[in-house]
């Protein structure tokens, strides 16, 4: 697959981050953030309804720890 370069800014803690995994994981900073962008897009995408319902499972779980 042919790649393009791009630039774009991220908090120096998150790229400290980065190179952290990269170095355990004996990969370069670019695989690493590739990985992430690649897990991020084939994740499936929620509807607002799935969504919500999530939240309100949620809420209900706090709810029961709560009472």
């Amino acid at each position: 697959m042919k790649s393009t370069t791009i630039s774009f800014r991220l908090p120096a803690e998150m790229i400290e981050r980065a190179d952290a995994r990269a170095m355990e994981e004996g990969r370069d900073r670019t695989a690493i953030i590739r990985a992430a962008l690649e897990a991020y897009l084939d994740a499936p995408t929620l509807t607002v309804e799935q969504r919500l319902r999530a939240v309100e499972r949620a809420v209900g779980d706090l709810q029961r720890r709560i009472d």
